[in-house]
Parts: structure tokens; sequence; C-alpha cells
């Protein structure tokens, strides 16, 4: 984004506008990290009015977490994930993809 193009949340001119919608029109795909180094009053504004979650968020595992579990741990199982790397385990457990993740097999 060249400097002619960069919009600040305290600089914009409608003042009614959606924090939301501003953000979407002006930094989209932008990760929080990036916003709150780029315009941190709009950053604070969507804490403090609990909007934040509509940003996404810069994640290691990338965009694909299942992608970055074969990468990294292959052949490791659910529990033995869980306990070398409780976050991952957590992303696939939350975005559906831990049964993808082999099981400890019973005897």
């Amino acid at each position: 984004m060249n400097l002619e193009n960069k919009v600040k949340w305290a600089e914009r001119k409608d003042r009614d506008k959606d924090p939301i919608e501003f953000f979407k029109e002006n930094y989209p795909g932008m990760t929080r990290s990036k916003l709150a180094k780029e315009d941190q009053s709009l950053y604070l504004t969507l804490w403090k009015e609990r909007l934040l979650e509509e940003v996404s968020i810069a994640s290691r595992f990338g965009q694909n977490p299942l992608n970055y579990y074969k990468q990294h741990y292959k052949g490791l199982t659910r529990g033995q994930l869980k306990e070398k790397d409780p976050s991952l385990y957590q992303v696939l457990w939350k975005g559906g993809l831990l049964k993808k993740v082999p099981l400890k097999r019973r005897k």
C-alpha cells in the first residue's frame, strides 16, 4: 500500500462508518498484527468494541494446518501431537481436521 492510498481511521471523513466496514474496504486481508502497526487507532477501536475477532490472525501454521502437521509431525498420533504441539492440536480440533491425524492403536 503506497503512501497516497493509506487511509487512517482517525483521519477518515465519514465519521458514521462502521469500523468493520472501514477495515474491509481499506485493509482487506490484513492480519491483526499488521493492522496494529498500520492503523493503531482502528485496531484499538475494534478491540474496544469487541470486533477484533473479525480480523484474521497470522498463524504459524499458514492457511492449511493439516499440511503443517504433515510437514513437521507426520506419523505422530493425536496424543503425541497434543503433548508436542498443543496449539496445532487445538487448531486441528477446532477446524474438524483432527480426524485426519492417526489414533494410537489399542491392544
